[in-house]
């Protein structure tokens, strides 16, 4: 069948303007659209939340058994609906631990991942962690790390945790090397994304913590 001729619509049809619901369907049409395609803000890989406590922990049980997974996420929006539902550090109980790393990754020293790495450890008295710094820079921690502007490769950074302690609060960025190079470049980006140039970081490999079952009572690599 013929397409009908231009002048077959009525005029009065064609120069109707839309009514005010028809207008509204198409705005909210059209916003529904953009906020699609907009507030999904992907990440380079998927990461996830941990959070444990040993001191709650059932006798006989090994420390991962009591790792519980807070949640995961691969975009910007996913993290901070995740993010923003946690305690902050400042507010968990003593003993209890914090723990961001890249999805199929556990933060034990023992995963393969990171057997052959180490951390870079931040340590905060309490009287100046309770002032906000521990949860600011936590924060700061954990977006350097998810949006890889401490690596140049991408992939060296794995994770990062904070342990909340009686006398004193630690964050520490796992990285997947050990080689002096390459994560004192990690380190000093790690510093200049918390402000923290006079502070010095402390270095130590996981095999050392595998080895004496301490997470931060062993010997420093290096500083930076």
């Amino acid at each position: 069948m013929a397409d009908p001729a231009p002048d077959s619509t009525p005029a009065s049809a064609a120069s109707a303007p839309a009514t005010s619901s028809q207008s509204d369907t198409a705005a909210n049409a059209a916003a529904s659209a953009d906020l699609t395609t907009t507030t999904r803000t992907p990440l380079h890989c998927r990461w996830t939340l941990w959070y444990d406590n040993p001191r709650f922990a059932p006798a006989g049980t090994l420390w991962k058994d009591n790792l519980k997974r807070c949640g995961s996420f691969d975009s910007v929006e996913a993290f901070w609906r995740c993010f923003n539902n946690m305690k902050p550090p400042s507010q968990l109980s003593l003993n209890s631990n914090y723990h961001i790393f890249r999805e199929g990754i556990l933060p034990t020293w023992e995963d393969p991942t990171n057997i052959d790495g180490g951390k870079f450890v931040y340590t905060m008295q309490k009287k100046i962690s309770k002032t906000g710094v521990c949860d600011e820079s936590w924060m700061f921690t954990v977006l350097a790390a998810i949006g890889e502007t401490m690596d140049l490769d991408g992939d060296q950074v794995v994770g990062a945790v904070v342990s909340i302690r009686k006398s004193q609060d630690r964050i520490a960025l796992w990285i997947k090397s050990s080689d002096k190079h390459i994560c004192r470049n990690i380190g000093l980006r790690w510093k200049k994304a918390l402000d923290i140039h006079k502070v010095n970081l402390k270095f130590q490999v996981h095999r050392d913590a595998a080895t004496t079952g301490r997470s931060f009572r062993n010997e420093i690599q290096f500083s930076v």
